[in-house]
């Protein structure tokens, strides 16, 4: 192999290792872009779960108001009749 010859295998293997590091740093990018996207909709849904929590816990005290005042509002009524 002349000098040449292995001059020109080097160039192409340089080209060919610059295009996947080019290619590799888009796709780093892209995956780096939706983290961030996921991070977001983590936060959201964290956000989410605190108010479906506090929602869970005033079903909770309505259920028990409700069965309260159904109770009275039914003991009143026997007690009219």
């Amino acid at each position: 192999m002349s000098t040449d010859e292995w001059i020109e295998s080097l160039r192409k293997r340089y080209h060919s290792m610059a295009n996947m590091v080019t290619e590799n740093d888009g796709r780093i990018i892209r995956l780096e872009e939706k983290c961030e996207m996921f991070k977001s909709r983590l936060d959201d849904l964290e956000e989410l779960e605190d108010i479906v929590r506090d929602l869970e816990q005033q079903a909770i005290v309505l259920k028990w108001l409700t069965g309260v005042v159904s109770t009275l509002a039914v003991g009143l009524f026997i007690k009219l009749f």
